[in-house]
């Protein structure tokens, strides 16, 4: 059974928000959501993605309780919390903005909310230990008694994230957009730092974003939405093999994924427009030659997650020829990206020699560097005019 789960939850154009929530902070009401199933097991950490409008923060607000839908079941640990405000829910809810206290320090700030919690000498020791521990884990113990309007934006976002890992009565963490507004660099900073947060603490967090390469690569589950309506959910892997619409694969691409056009010139497979280095896996050219004469006038695409991306040796057979352009250090792997011609993609690498020695290649030359991509596997997807093949 799902940890947290919503069953048939129906939200109309006017709900009432609970009083706990700040109107500023409020998105509009008048989005519409329609949930027939969906649910997170514990400690996960999930994504909901979406376009504008797509229903994401209304979605968290259900869970919170700032929203109360018509119909259906808000189900936290199996009990139904339809009926229960904000409060007494248990689900966190972290702003665009940190909420931080200026004028304390780190180590007080995060012993705000436990505060009142501490009954009995033991409990104020065990409390302590608590907190210097999240201190390490959020990489403040260094600014444990620094005032918090002497901390950057970063270890603002930190301190605030951690007034609520702190609570030990929260089944969730939910944030909202928290990098909107930010740089690609700070918003890859940042994810990072989430995930590893998420990984050490097994807090479940549930994230609303357009988009985030690298939260995705960490994600244990990922809902797509789209007007209010779930498209896919799962793994990524599993939602790219359920998407049998273009339209889910373009919401997968928006999030990281990749989409190559495939085409022929003169009997010989390219891919962005650059032909395949011979020989290819067996059938493919065939299969994808059949399509092409049945189809003539037919667009057909390959999408495929950064994580299954290969780079090989350039002129490794059954890769296409490509220019290496940037390697970012995520920490537990690299993110790559290739350009195919006039196409980019990406590829999640992980820290190994090989893929360190092209990193350092790379930072040397202060130029592309060719290689290979390898994109055939089990992992890959056809479109022929937005349906999976």
């Amino acid at each position: 059974m799902a940890a947290i789960a919503l069953r048939g939850v129906q939200v109309g154009q006017t709900r009432a928000r609970a009083a706990s929530r700040p109107a500023a902070s409020a998105p509009s009401a008048s989005a519409l959501l329609a949930i027939d199933e969906l649910g997170w097991d514990r400690g996960m950490l999930g994504l909901v993605l979406g376009g504008a409008g797509a229903g994401k923060s209304l979605l968290l607000e259900v869970l919170t309780g700032a929203v109360t839908p018509d119909r259906g079941s808000v189900l936290l640990e199996g009990r139904d919390v339809r009926g229960l405000d904000a409060a007494a829910r248990g689900v966190g809810w972290h702003d665009r903005h940190p909420v931080v206290y200026e004028h304390l320090s780190v180590r007080r700030n995060l012993a705000l909310p436990i505060r009142g919690q501490v009954v009995d000498p033991a409990r104020a020791v065990g409390s302590a230990g608590r907190i210097d521990a999240l201190l390490q884990t959020l990489g403040l113990a260094g600014k444990a008694e620094t005032r918090a309007d002497r901390l950057d934006d970063s270890e603002r976002f930190r301190v605030s994230l951690g007034r609520l890992l702190i609570r030990q009565d929260l089944h969730a963490i939910v944030l909202d957009e928290p990098f909107a507004g930010l740089p690609a660099s700070r918003e890859a900073e940042l994810a990072a730092l989430i995930a590893d947060i998420q990984r050490s603490t097994g807090q479940t967090l549930l994230i609303a974003t357009r988009e985030s390469p690298v939260l995705l690569a960490q994600a244990d589950h990922l809902v797509l939405l789209e007007a209010g309506r779930v498209v896919a959910q799962g793994a990524l892997p599993a939602v790219i093999d359920d998407a049998q619409l273009d339209a889910v694969a373009r919401l997968a691409e928006g999030a990281g994924g990749n989409r190559l056009a495939v085409s022929f010139d003169e009997d010989r497979l390219c891919l962005g427009g650059r032909a395949l280095t011979e020989p290819l896996p067996d059938r493919l050219q065939p299969w994808l030659a059949a399509h092409q004469t049945s189809y003539p006038d037919a667009r057909i695409t390959l999408a495929l997650a950064p994580e299954h991306v290969r780079l090989v040796a350039a002129g490794a057979p059954g890769s296409v020829a490509a220019d290496l352009v940037a390697i970012e250090d995520r920490g537990h792997w690299l993110l790559a990206r290739v350009c195919i011609g006039t196409d980019f993609l990406q590829a999640q690498l992980p820290v190994e020699p090989a893929a360190l020695a092209l990193l350092a290649r790379l930072r040397a030359v202060n130029e592309p560097v060719p290689v290979g991509v390898a994109l055939f596997n089990e992992h890959c997807r056809f479109y022929r005019d937005g349906v999976r093949l």
